[in-house]
């Protein structure tokens, strides 16, 4: 979510009326080095649209916050593979509280070696993330590409997206 937070009211109305979604890239300074803004932030917008709420949590320890993210209004939650030991007790935890799940990808994570690891029926959306968490850079890595084709393949194959 980019908005000028000075004018927030007029932005808000703008973006009612030309957006289905808003995505939300909540960081946290440690998984990733910048800072954005977190529950209070969501909490407040919530009551003032009926747009669907599309989080991205850039944060170590997600486990902490699914359940503080859906009750602020979240109606999808994605979180980073690689910032969990258990990415499937989480995509089963958003799901029972009835949002949607997604999965993040670092670039530097072999896709691979995780699809063969986990029951990838547990969700219906994945994100890559085609930026390095440690900066803004807004080139696109050719990796992603591979992995985008790697989903889609196996997905198919094994009928799970």
């Amino acid at each position: 979510m980019s908005l000028h937070y000075d004018n927030f009211n007029s932005e808000l109305k703008e973006i009612n009326e030309n957006a289905d979604w808003l995505h939300f890239d909540v960081m946290d300074g440690h998984y990733v080095n910048n800072i954005s803004f977190g529950l209070p932030v969501i909490r407040c917008i919530r009551p003032k649209t009926d747009l669907f709420f599309d989080v991205h949590l850039m944060i170590t320890n997600p486990e902490q916050f699914i359940k503080p993210f859906a009750d602020a209004g979240a109606d999808s939650i994605t979180f980073h593979y690689e910032c969990t030991n258990d990415p499937a007790s989480l995509i089963k935890e958003i799901k029972a509280l009835g949002k949607k799940a997604g999965i993040a990808i670092h670039p530097d994570t072999d896709v691979e070696k995780i699809f063969s690891k986990q029951n990838w029926n547990l969700y219906k959306n994945d994100m890559d993330m085609t930026l390095k968490r440690i900066t803004y850079a807004l080139a696109f890595l050719e990796i992603i590409c591979k992995a985008i084709l790697f989903f889609n393949f196996n997905s198919q194959k094994k009928k799970i997206l």
